[in-house]
């Protein structure tokens, strides 16, 4: 049984008179140009010389950067579907939220994890920044738990994305907390 989802992108792809192999050859290209990509980065990685300040403990900066930004990403993303469904009541942007939650989660443990491994050797402590994506991990537990305790229940969308909302504005606050602080610098 097709979702409506499906029947609307289907009318729109109709509509559009595209013909159905085009998908294939967009997800086809992107799948080709991720492999020559991680196959330039990894060498590239590996022969690249070390910081001046940082030694090779700064190679961490090439996983962290990049998983950092995209658990931060979804979260707003996140955070603006369930919006979408609170006010326009778009199932499909309940769904979207509720697929983002479980990728960010694991976005922000890899941010946090190499965060740690970067940040601790170079900082010399545990910087406030990664105190701010550990409560952005507990924020995504609590939406993933939301989510699996409230399965059965349709009223308790509205309630999951409100949560969601407030979660993106709790965690702006302690971002904006923690860059109004003291700075930290490299010893």
């Amino acid at each position: 049984m097709d979702s409506p989802c499906h029947d609307v992108v289907g009318r729109v792809w109709r509509a559009l008179g595209l013909p159905l192999y085009v998908p294939v050859l967009i997800f086809g290209a992107g799948a080709v140009k991720a492999v020559i990509e991680g196959g330039v980065a990894g060498p590239a990685l590996a022969v690249s010389p070390p910081d001046y300040q940082m030694g090779d403990s700064y190679r961490i900066l090439y996983v962290h950067v990049p998983s950092a930004i995209l658990a931060q990403s979804v979260f707003i993303a996140m955070a603006l579907s369930s919006a979408v469904f609170l006010v326009w009541k778009i199932k499909v942007a309940d769904m979207a939220a509720s697929v983002m939650a479980p990728f960010g989660a694991a976005m922000t443990f890899l941010g946090l994890f190499s965060g740690s491994l970067w940040g601790v050797p170079t900082w010399g402590t545990w910087d406030a920044r990664l105190t701010s994506m550990l409560i952005q991990l507990f924020l995504y537990i609590g939406v993933i738990a939301l989510r699996g305790a409230m399965a059965g229940y349709q009223d308790a969308r509205s309630g999951q994305a409100l949560r969601k909302v407030i979660a993106v504005a709790q965690q702006r606050l302690a971002a904006t907390r923690e860059t109004t602080g003291s700075a930290s610098t490299p010893r």
